[in-house]
């Protein structure tokens, strides 16, 4: 595999695995993985489930506990420094009786090229590019289900495979670059075509196809010698987010004091403005985006 990137996104497959104890459960360990022969030795990792109280996290091999604490009965977190020269692909810990192994992938020696001043980003909403699989159109289980040309704001169904099937017409553009708006799972209710309003940060839209099927774009891509720009956000999420409806930490998202939703000015000039008022600061700064992206 030629690309770093690649690799992490087949690692979004790896989620660590866990065993089922009675009264004990863990749902997800975000991030799902990290890497073999990293600088960044040190890692944080956030762990959702149930029956955490009076958990202890405990008896690691391959890396040294650090800090650690217990939130709720639902939410914990551990950092751990990774031991030199390990030999195994993984790290095992419990969270009480809980057994977790979480994976070390091993690293390309790829390393991508930036932009400059000689590329011509092609910008793409993939949702309204090109529906390369009407299969993955409507996902059991997401809360917005199928599509609708006839209606704006819904799903039209572009995805990764069509944009795949349009890099062709891309570079004859001239393009040298793709700029994908958010590509990672956005179930929200309605409107979740425009892909800020995130609910995973550790998976891609299975109405985009997945994980897969953005190790495979980024394959073709690679092939063609087209960058990707990745769009991230990490100011806002969607308010179905399971951290959102978890909300291990108050101040993770901001609220006024009477806890109604401080909605953004959306006057980015208060940041220059050498005369802008402290309110008038914080409304840009802690404002909501819209009500459904905290």
């Amino acid at each position: 595999m030629k690309n770093s990137a690649l690799n992490f996104l087949f690692s979004l497959l790896c989620l660590a695995s866990v065993t089922t104890i009675k009264g004990q459960s863990v749902h997800r360990v975000d991030p799902p993985n990290w890497w073999s022969d990293f600088p960044l030795d040190t890692v944080e990792v956030f762990i959702t489930g149930e029956g955490f109280t009076k958990a202890d996290i405990h008896s690691f091999k391959g890396a040294e506990r650090l800090e650690w604490g217990i939130i709720s009965d639902h939410v914990a977190w551990v950092q751990f420094r990774i031991l030199p020269n390990l030999a195994s692909q993984e790290i095992t810990f419990k969270i009480g009786r809980r057994n977790i192994k979480y994976p070390l992938l091993e690293r390309s020696g790829y390393q991508p090229q930036g932009l400059s001043d000689q590329d011509l980003i092609y910008l793409i909403t993939p949702d309204r590019f090109h529906n390369g699989n009407p299969k993955n159109d409507d996902i059991k289980g997401m809360r917005e289900r199928g599509t609708d040309l006839k209606e704006p704001y819904a799903r039209h169904g572009g995805d990764l495979e069509g944009i795949g099937q349009g890099l062709g017409h891309i570079e004859r553009l001239g393009a040298t670059a793709v700029w994908i708006n958010p590509l990672l799972e956005n179930d929200m209710a309605r409107d979740s075509y425009h892909g800020y309003a995130i609910t995973d940060h550790y998976q891609i839209d299975p109405r985009y196809g997945g994980n897969k099927g953005l190790a495979a774009l980024s394959k073709q891509m690679q092939e063609r010698g087209l960058k990707h720009v990745a769009d991230v956000v990490y100011n806002h999420w969607g308010s179905s987010h399971y951290l959102q409806e978890l909300m291990p930490d108050s101040s993770m998202v901001h609220w006024n004091q009477n806890g109604s939703i401080p909605y953004s000015s959306f006057r980015f000039t208060s940041l220059t403005d050498p005369y802008a008022s402290k309110g008038d600061i914080d409304r840009f700064e802690k404002g909501w985006f819209a009500g459904a992206m905290p």
